[in-house]
């Protein structure tokens, strides 16, 4: 049976608690999957980029600090989202959906569902950051897998961290986590060298005390048509991609759900 969305009220109150979190009995690892698209499939989803019915947003999160760090207050977006929406029973989404979901399902199981998915144009890094909340889509019940596909090759990457949270971003994390002592956390080392974290993160708005809490689970490489998947509650963001030569890059993103 198809899931339905829910709304926002029931989104927030039930799966962005931490009681949510600390009692589900599945796990969603972290993984890639090579050549998850051939050149002839990110073709097709190219083509579906730039359809007339998708639903186009403009992403402005990044703004004030991208401003600032680029020196050009003219700057008007952080990201482009070209949205498939209803991809479960939009007819003009058919296509994509018949590619899509053998793929997603023979390789992370039969009871995924992919109540969201975009392309994703990315003008500016995203700081860290978790996909379990996502203000302004759809969501539908049981958040389980990010998938990212870059649709070029990028020398950029991913960075996943073990540390899940129901909260969007590091800040909110920190300040609700009980039981933090920071005399103590203070003294540790980042999970990140210092080089790493200037060239990485620094210019993102990433706090040195928040990679002192972090550890890394993975990092994942750009490559087109590779898959990378991690649970949509752990906390994830970009490289600075601008340091290694890159202005923009652009994804298929699936915010992926499971029976229950």
């Amino acid at each position: 049976m198809i899931p339905e969305y829910i709304s926002k009220e029931e989104h927030t109150t039930k799966y962005l608690v931490q009681e949510y979190l600390d009692n589900r009995t599945r796990e969603f690892p972290s993984q890639m999957k090579e050549n998850f698209l051939n050149q002839e499939e990110i073709d097709i989803i190219n083509y579906y980029w730039l359809h007339p019915k998708r639903t186009h947003f403009l992403d402005t999160s990044m703004l004030p600090i991208q401003q600032r760090i680029l020196d050009d207050p003219t700057i008007d977006r952080t990201a482009e989202y070209n949205v498939f929406s209803d991809l479960y029973t939009n007819p003009w989404w058919t296509g994509l959906k018949e590619m899509l979901y053998p793929k997603v399902r023979k390789w992370l199981g039969q009871d995924i569902w992919i109540p969201h998915c975009h392309v994703l144009d990315s003008r500016y890094p995203y700081g860290i950051h978790t996909d379990a909340q996502q203000a302004g889509f759809n969501n539908a019940q049981h958040p389980a897998w990010t998938i990212i596909v870059p649709l070029e090759d990028y020398n950029s990457k991913t960075y996943v961290f073990n540390e899940p949270s129901v909260y969007k971003q590091p800040d909110e994390h920190v300040e609700n986590s009980s039981n933090l002592d920071w005399t103590e956390i203070e003294k540790q080392d980042m999970c990140v060298s210092e080089d790493i974290f200037v060239k990485d993160f620094e210019a993102l708005g990433t706090q040195r005390r928040w990679l002192k809490l972090l550890t890394i689970d993975g990092t994942f490489p750009w490559k087109a048509g590779r898959a990378i998947c991690s649970d949509r509650y752990k906390l994830h963001g970009s490289d600075n991609y601008y340091n290694y030569g890159i202005t923009n890059k652009r994804a298929l993103i699936m915010w992926t759900t499971h029976s229950g």
